[in-house]
């Protein structure tokens, strides 16, 4: 059950962070352009990814801030993670203003 309710989590927030960057394109919203409600829901959207993310793959936030616990495959897994999404963001940003 907790695995399902963090991978809606995660959906969720990928939702979000969609909808948010692209409501211009849906219709959504009134002046065009990136406003402050549409970075709000991003931002919401953001932070149910990571929570998602971070809980579903079981990493301690204790055990990166502590040093000697994180492996560094831990590590790298994290960082690629944060990669990613920053990409993803970056790609969004990029599409978002085409249109």
């Amino acid at each position: 059950m907790k695995k399902l309710f963090l991978i809606f989590l995660i959906l969720l927030g990928i939702g979000l962070i969609v909808i948010g960057f692209a409501a211009d394109f849906l219709g959504i919203g009134g002046d065009p352009g990136i406003g402050t409600k549409q970075i709000l829901l991003s931002m919401i959207g953001i932070a149910a990814l990571m929570i998602g993310i971070v809980q579903r793959f079981s990493l301690d936030w204790r055990g990166v801030f502590s040093g000697p616990s994180v492996t560094p495959a831990q590590l790298l897994h994290m960082a690629i993670c944060f990669g990613l999404l920053t990409g993803l963001l970056e790609g969004l940003m990029l599409i978002a203003r085409k249109w």
